[in-house]
């Protein structure tokens, strides 16, 4: 199980990272994809990916907070 959302993480961060690069002033939420992430931590992770996708014009407002 872990490895699916481990996945989803990943692919959701491509398609953040495609977007932003698409449009000017949107901002992609920094992210620490990696092996050893909890699966609560990578759901965290893939709500921030979630809220980005539903409204990037908001992205310069999101502050980076653990």
């Amino acid at each position: 199980m872990h490895r699916e959302y481990l996945r989803l993480a990943k692919n959701l961060h491509k398609v953040c990272v495609n977007m932003s690069s698409r449009q000017s002033g949107i901002y992609t939420p920094k992210l620490n994809i990696s092996d050893d992430k909890t699966i609560q931590e990578l759901t965290k992770d893939i709500d921030r990916m979630i809220m980005f996708l539903n409204n990037p014009q908001y992205s310069y407002m999101s502050k980076n907070k653990k």
